[in-house]
């Protein structure tokens, strides 16, 4: 009877750590499906070498991007006040099924005209 009841908490603690396992491997999934998706659009921005004018968004393996201007963000100098630039935020931001996300905001300058 001892033998049997060991051998049952043996085999549940097996059973939760085969699971927890299988959750941990699908979740490092779709982190891996995020970062790769928000690499290869910050790479795009990068090669085309200038920032999107509009926000543009699409779909892939089950993770959705959006890449848009960031007006949020305000650039200042050293004394504080708003800075003239050249450079514009971009916010990129990757979102899987199960709602986990990712955004990366860089700054990139703007077209010559």
């Amino acid at each position: 009877l001892i033998a049997m009841a060991i051998l049952g908490i043996g085999l549940a603690v097996i059973f939760q750590g085969i699971g927890l396992g299988l959750r941990v491997r699908r979740d490092s999934e779709t982190l891996r499906k995020i970062v790769r998706v928000a690499d290869r659009e910050l790479n795009r921005l990068i090669i085309a070498g200038e920032p999107p004018g509009e926000p543009e968004s699409g779909e892939e393996d089950g993770v959705s991007w959006t890449v848009e201007p960031h007006p949020d963000i305000t650039l200042v100098d050293e004394e504080g006040g708003e800075a003239e630039s050249n450079l514009v935020p971009v916010r990129i931001v990757v979102t899987a099924e199960d709602g986990r996300s990712r955004e990366v905001v860089t700054l990139m300058r703007e077209a010559a005209e």
